[in-house]
């Protein structure tokens, strides 16, 4: 059993007997008039409740030269014999020994107090009820209120600061200005800091708010636009859907045609290929349209692959375009954004009329070697 739980122990064994032995009773009983007994009980549980409040604070040391205190006044009383003690010549002998080493115990809040790794914010208030009688730093920060908001990293340097104040204002004879003017920065200083990461926290917290509310907004602002280009590739399925069915069975048809053509005119030697010209004309012409009619429906099938990715990519565009614009923090920014994507969005990847680039360069060659000519001329005049 460690000191804590022994010095426990002999608080809750004095308390017991002294309720058993009832002490003012057997003086009164005797004849003997004193408050000394109620005076003891008082410091008693003065003493009780201060170990019980701040025994934390207390080194070993201390807690072995308390638990020696305690067991003296305890011997006394745990020889007396409750059932006939009122009938012993020895009685009052033990009773005023108890009083007197009970009057002796020391105030335990003018002792010298340590840190202990094991010290929670609720020990904590109970040196700032203390500091509070003292000095006006716990009501002039707050100290009680902000005891709540500090940092775990924070609670050792904050515990020895208050520590510090502590045993200058009741352990030492005088009290030192300049660890309480360090006490009195430190916190200042702490609070401060704590202030702005927590309002720094909640500025973020509305940024990200924000961003959330303008993301989502813009979700509705372009969700109809976005939801043409999703129709738009949804209905394209379907066509290209029928255009690959028609290529992939107009292929397997010709495929087991010229099986059949040759099968029936290389192995069972059935065919003869007639000497009518008409009959090649027909032939070369059905080959001919088949072939037209593949080359179409494939280009076109292409096309309406080429369609359907566009509005498919121009939906995710579109959709994620509100959450990137969001980020951006300049309006006009975000305006000149959507101007250049409206072309995009609603003249098409091959907009009508557009030149293309190498187009620009041959026409840009063409006016350069115009412009040379033009010189050369012009110097051969001069020249002349």
């Amino acid at each position: 059993m460690d000191s804590r739980a022994e010095i426990k122990a002999s608080l809750s064994s004095i308390e017991f007997h002294l309720d058993e032995v009832k002490i003012f009773d057997y003086f009164v009983s005797k004849g003997i008039i004193t408050d000394r007994p109620y005076d003891a009980a008082l410091k008693f549980r003065e003493f009780k409740t201060q170990f019980e409040k701040y025994s934390i604070f207390f080194d070993e040391d201390l807690l072995n030269i308390l638990n020696l205190k305690l067991k003296e006044a305890m011997s006394p009383l745990i020889t007396l014999d409750i059932r006939d003690f009122w009938f012993h010549d020895t009685t009052l002998d033990k009773l005023n020994k108890t009083i007197d080493y009970l009057e002796k115990l020391p105030n335990l809040k003018l002792e010298k107090f340590n840190f202990s790794p094991e010290i929670t914010i609720n020990d904590l208030k109970n040196l700032l009820s203390d500091i509070s009688e003292k000095i006006n730093i716990v009501d002039d920060l707050d100290l009680t209120n902000f005891l709540k908001k500090i940092p775990s990293e924070n609670l050792e340097e904050c515990a020895r600061n208050l520590i510090q104040v502590h045993n200058t204002l009741y352990a030492s004879s005088t009290q030192d200005p300049d660890i309480i003017n360090d006490c009195y920065q430190y916190f200042k200083e702490l609070k401060k800091n704590i202030e702005l990461e927590q309002l720094n926290e909640k500025i973020s917290t509305a940024q990200d708010k924000l961003i959330e509310v303008r993301a989502e907004t813009g979700k509705n602002s372009n969700k109809k636009l976005g939801e043409i280009f999703k129709t738009e590739s949804e209905a394209l399925k379907c066509m290209i859907r029928i255009y690959t069915v028609v290529i992939i069975s107009t292929f397997l048809t010709l495929i087991c045609f010229l099986i059949y053509f040759i099968y029936n005119s290389a192995v069972l030697d059935k065919y003869k290929f007639p000497s009518d010209n008409h009959f090649y004309y027909f032939y070369i012409s059905l080959i001919l349209i088949i072939t037209g009619f593949l080359t179409f429906i494939i280009k076109e099938r292409t096309r309406l692959v080429n369609h359907a990715h566009y509005c498919k990519i121009s939906y995710l565009e579109i959709h994620a375009l509100s959450d990137y614009c969001s980020e951006l923090e300049e309006k006009s920014k975000i305006d000149e954004l959507k101007i250049k994507l409206a072309d995009r969005y609603f003249r098409g990847p091959n907009p009508i009329g557009e030149v293309p680039s190498d187009i620009n360069n041959v026409s840009l060659i063409t006016s350069k070697l115009s412009e040379i000519s033009k010189a050369v001329q012009e110097v051969k005049s001069a020249i002349k």
